[in-house]
């Protein structure tokens, strides 16, 4: 085995590490009510989640861009060099402007990372051939990221029950670790369309054509909007939990208990999907996460929190069969970027709505925001069952 293919076998097991060590997460545990407890609201919550979402939105495609044309090693030690100092920052300031200000600084780093470590993933085992082990290997990956986020919710869950701040402090700790394992990483080969380099300008139009017309096109825009409900539902997790009245130390074991439930619904994705198909897949996913929303809004139970798991196997079965959709459409050179768009479509709807979905809040009540939101999508998810006869073009 020559040098380069063992540094390149050595790239997946970094990716493995820094997967793991990243999706710990100590501090999503508590990540909205710490936010509440500096006194905001939930309009003020949303508003700060906003600003991360538009900045990310605004960097999505430069960012990509860079990733495809510059390097992807560098943009995951770009996206570490500002999401540390930044961390910092909302841990330690009450005042509204600044943590809105950090949050949306700290959406520059996530999009340098946004599409970079899938790309980067994808790219490695290309060049060893094993470009088709991708949908497996990305399986397994999210059931490891399953465990680490097991892991990180309990310990999470333990070190907010003495203070919330504790738990936001580890996930400062564990980003430093992380840079590390990034600077360690080796750039996987470009694989370049044509003999002459593109200008900025041209990439970015060849990737847009290939999001929005190319055979990936529905793929992206089913995944940006998809990503949508998830986004939302994940941030009143802790709320609606908070009204069925779980004590926060317990935050951390249901936290645990949900990551590994999607984790081993990533690692099964595959199987299933062999089982039941890609157009039943498709439907499904936005069938069952509406019923858990709508559950949710009926059942102010200590039982509740069940519901939310639903939410995890979907979420778990959805992430790495449409990556594998994607990726498989896309070519090598514009792949960050393409990804990006995708991404950037979940985040300009969240950008509009999730402020929305806030004041609803505010005004009504959680509940009927989830009613809410479970209406909608179902009508989305019946509204794909009346075409589905349509999708042939899609296998």
């Amino acid at each position: 085995m020559n040098i380069e293919k063992i540094h390149l076998e050595n790239n997946i097991k970094k990716l493995y590490l820094m997967s793991f060590v990243t999706n710990t997460n100590f501090h999503l545990v508590v990540f909205t009510i710490f936010l509440l407890s500096k006194g905001f609201n939930m309009k003020e919550f949303f508003l700060i989640v906003t600003a991360f979402m538009l900045v990310m939105l605004l960097m999505e495609i430069p960012t990509g861009a860079f990733s495809d044309k510059i390097s992807r090693k560098w943009s995951l030690i770009i996206a570490s060099l500002i999401g540390i100092p930044t961390m910092i920052t909302i841990i330690l300031s009450n005042t509204l402007i600044v943590v809105i200000t950090a949050m949306a600084i700290s959406g520059v780093a996530g999009a340098f990372i946004s599409g970079t470590d899938s790309a980067m993933m994808y790219d490695t085992l290309k060049a060893l051939k094993r470009e088709k082990e991708f949908k497996k290997i990305n399986g397994k990956l999210l059931w490891y990221n399953g465990w680490a986020g097991a892991i990180g919710g309990i310990f999470g869950g333990l070190l907010a029950q003495l203070q919330l701040s504790f738990a936001w402090w580890a996930t400062f700790i564990a980003g430093i670790f992380i840079l590390f394992i990034q600077i360690t990483l080796v750039e996987p080969p470009f694989y370049k369309e044509s003999k002459h380099e593109e200008s900025y300008l041209l990439h970015l139009g060849r990737s847009f054509r290939h999001s929005f017309t190319g055979n990936a096109s529905f793929f992206v825009l089913y995944a940006g909007i998809a990503w949508l409900f998830f986004h939302i539902g994940f941030w009143l997790w802790q709320p609606y939990l908070k009204l069925i009245s779980i004590p926060v130390f317990l935050f951390g074991v249901f936290y645990a208990v949900e990551r590994i439930i999607n984790g081993y619904a990533s690692k099964k994705a595959d199987f299933v999907e062999e089982k039941i198909g890609m157009k039943y897949s498709l439907l499904l996913i936005p069938i069952i996460l509406s019923l858990s929303f709508l559950l949710q809004s009926q059942f102010v139970l200590i039982f509740g929190f069940l519901f939310i798991f639903l939410q995890s196997i979907t979420g778990g079965y959805f992430y790495p069969l449409l990556e594998d959709y994607i990726n498989k459409r896309i070519p090598s050179s514009k792949r960050a970027t393409i990804l990006s768009i995708k991404n950037m479509i979940s985040s300009l709807l969240f950008v509009v709505l999730s402020p929305l979905v806030g004041i609803y809040i505010d005004v009504y009540s959680l509940t009927t925001a989830l009613l809410l939101m479970g209406i909608v999508l179902l009508a989305i998810s019946l509204m794909f069952f009346m075409v589905k006869r349509n999708m042939d073009i899609l296998n």
